[in-house]
């Protein structure tokens, strides 16, 4: 059995056309009293000017005049597909376009080494001596995966 395989242009082409496309309305617009699945009271209610917050590289990001639902007893948030959509675009427009760029230098020893960039290392966790499987894909690709 062939699985399909979707490369990157094609999943770059779908985003574009859903994210062209208006976006419904919410089926949540007016809604109140509906059970809160983090703390299962009769608390969630539609919002209108809900709130996101998140530092990235040391910045605070505030995104504000979001749609969605707001527990009125312990604070948990859903955003709508509306908010969900400005949040991405917000999101994407952060992270570099093209990804990240590494540079392979020499170590010494006869041995190669590549300096990874700080922001990939802070999001990822990974500190000196991590363990890490390399795969060749291509000869200008790679999977890079950690040994756990």
């Amino acid at each position: 059995m062939r699985i399909p395989v979707v490369g990157p242009e094609r999943i770059e082409e779908i985003r574009r056309d859903l994210e062209s496309r208006p976006p419904k309305p919410s089926t949540w617009k007016g809604m109140r009293g509906l059970t809160c699945p983090f703390c299962e009271k009769p608390a969630m209610n539609w919002s209108e000017s809900l709130t996101l917050e998140w530092v990235d590289e040391g910045e605070r990001i505030v995104l504000t005049n979001l749609t969605g639902m707001v527990c009125d007893a312990c604070g948990e948030k859903s955003y709508d597909a509306v908010a969900s959509r400005t949040i991405s675009q917000a999101i994407r427009a952060r992270r570099p376009p093209t990804g990240y760029s590494a540079t392979v230098s020499a170590l010494g020893g006869g041995k190669l080494g590549i300096y990874l960039p700080k922001d990939v290392l802070k999001v990822m966790g990974w500190r000196r001596g991590k363990e890490l499987r390399l795969t060749p894909l291509t000869k200008k690709k790679i999977v890079v995966e950690v040994d756990e």
